[in-house]
C-alpha cells in the first residue's frame, strides 16, 4: 500500500478520534454544569427548611421565651403571651431564613422544580423522586407566598405551622438523600463538601447559638416593645436600671 494512502488513512482515524473525545469531555463538562448547578439551587433549598425546622420546634420557642424574660423582665409572658410569639415565629420565618419581600429573585419552589427538570434530561430516576415529593413542594409554594404577599391566607399559615409533620416524614430525609446522590454524580470533592455542609449546619443549629435568638429579638420584638412604650410617652422600663414592671406584655404584633 502506498506510503501517503496510509498516512491518509492514519490521519483520518486519529482525526475521527479527536473529534469524538473532544465530543465526549463537552459533553461531559455541560453535564457537570448542569449537575452542579442543581446541586447548588437544591442545596440552599435544604439548608433553608433544615432553618426552619429548627426555628419551628418546641425546643427553640421554649429558648426564645426564656431568653425574652432575660431581655425584657418587665413584661408578663404568660401562655397567652407565649402563644402569640408562637404564632408570630411563623411571620416571622422569611427574616429567619434571610428572605427579603422586596429582593426576592426566584422562590425556592421554581428553584426546585427548575433543578428537578434540568436533572431529568441526565438523571430521570433521581428527578422522577425529586418530583414526586410533593408534602415538600407544597411547603415550599406556602413558603414563598409568605415571603412575598401580604397578609396570606390561614391555609398557607397552617402548612407552615405544621411544619413538623413534614419533619418528621421522610419528605426532608429524602432529600437529604438525593442531594448526596447528586453531590456523587459532581465528584468525590463535592460529595464530602456537601456531607460536610449537611453535618456542620445540622450541628449548628442543633446547639441553637444565642445570636440566632438575639437577631429576631433584636429585629422582631424590640421594636414592638419599644414603640408600645414610645406612643406611651414613658420609658421603657426594660432599661438597666427601671424597676416597676409592667403587667401586659406587648409584642402580639411580633
Amino acid at each position: 500500500m502506498d506510503v501517503k494512502i496510509i498516512a491518509v488513512i492514519v490521519g483520518a482515524l486519529l482525526g475521527g478520534t479527536i473529534s469524538t473525545a473532544s465530543f465526549y469531555f463537552k459533553n461531559r463538562k455541560e453535564v457537570k454544569e448542569k449537575v452542579n448547578e442543581s446541586l447548588f439551587q437544591l442545596l440552599e433549598v435544604w439548608t433553608i427548611i433544615a432553618i426552619i425546622r429548627v426555628s419551628s420546634s418546641e425546643k427553640f420557642h421554649e429558648i426564645l421565651v426564656s431568653r425574652m424574660r432575660e431581655r425584657f423582665p418587665h413584661e408578663k409572658i404568660g401562655e397567652k403571651e407565649e402563644a402569640q410569639l408562637k404564632e408570630g415565629m411563623i411571620q416571622a420565618l422569611p427574616l429567619l431564613t434571610g428572605m427579603k419581600t422586596n429582593n426576592i429573585d426566584r422562590g425556592f419552589l421554581e428553584k426546585y422544580k427548575t433543578s428537578v427538570s434540568d436533572l431529568a434530561k441526565i438523571y430521570p430516576l433521581l428527578a422522577f423522586g425529586l418530583s414526586r415529593n410533593q408534602m415538600l413542594i407544597e411547603f415550599l409554594g406556602s413558603l414563598d407566598k409568605l415571603a412575598s404577599e401580604s397578609p396570606v391566607s390561614e391555609t398557607d399559615v397552617a402548612i407552615l405551622n405544621n411544619v413538623r409533620e413534614l419533619m418528621l416524614g421522610e419528605s426532608f430525609k429524602d432529600l437529604e438523600v438525593d442531594l448526596i446522590k447528586l453531590a456523587s454524580a459532581s465528584g468525590f470533592r463535592n460529595k464530602r463538601e456537601t456531607k460536610s455542609h449537611i453535618a456542620r449546619l445540622k450541628g449548628r443549629l442543633s446547639s441553637m447559638p444565642s445570636d440566632t435568638f438575639d437577631e429576631y429579638i433584636d429585629n422582631v420584638i424590640a421594636p414592638v416593645i419599644q414603640a408600645h412604650y414610645d406612643k406611651a410617652g414613658v420609658v421603657n422600663p426594660n432599661v438597666v436600671g427601671q424597676k416597676e414592671p409592667n403587667k401586659a406584655m406587648h409584642v402580639t404584633s411580633a
